[in-house]
């Protein structure tokens, strides 16, 4: 019963941003944050079992990818990451809040951006994509990307994308999901 602030996606972005470069806070004369900042990802990225345990998606993604993101899981499908070797933050939110094919959508998202070696997205994939089962337990589908990223540039920052859904029409419909990648 933890109170749960609200805090837009953007801003969930760019804190992980700031997270992914301790250089920010050195170039402001706060050089014990800048270590802090460096101790905690790096810990997390060192160790990415302590982050959430095991069979998580945020554990497989960053035992994918060793050394090139720190990633955490929040409630209500919710996914952040910092890659500090770019200086980006991602935040991921499925409206739904249902976290069933968010592998799915983080893969792909992953492949569009290039944020990670295709290499490391396919063994993320492999080792964590959850095929759609009957109650008997039997196969009967599996979660397909059917998006393509946009650019939606900010009017004061540059660098935030939004994934949207395209409707029939090539239009974007309104937005099942939201995506913001920031530096």
């Amino acid at each position: 019963n933890l109170p749960a602030h609200a805090v837009s996606l953007r801003r969930m972005a760019m804190t992980y941003a700031r997270l992914a470069s301790p250089g920010f806070w050195d170039a402001r004369g706060q050089a014990d944050l800048a270590q802090a900042v460096r101790r905690v990802t790096g810990a997390m990225m060192r160790h990415p079992f302590l982050v959430s345990g095991t069979g998580r998606s945020d554990n497989c993604l960053m035992t994918a990818a060793p050394g090139a993101l720190f990633s955490k899981i929040g409630a209500e499908a919710v996914w952040c990451m910092g890659f500090p070797k770019l200086g980006l933050g991602l935040a991921m939110k499925v409206a739904d809040g249902a976290n069933r094919a968010e592998v799915t959508i983080l893969g792909e998202a992953l492949r569009q951006t290039k944020l990670l070696p295709q290499a490391a997205i396919a063994e993320f994939e492999a080792a964590h994509e959850r095929p759609i089962q009957s109650t008997d337990g039997t196969v009967v589908g599996n979660y397909e990307p059917i998006f393509r990223l946009v650019e939606r540039i900010a009017p004061m920052r540059l660098g935030a994308a939004r994934l949207r859904r395209e409707s029939a029409s090539g239009r974007c419909a309104h937005p099942r999901l939201a995506f913001n990648v920031l530096s």
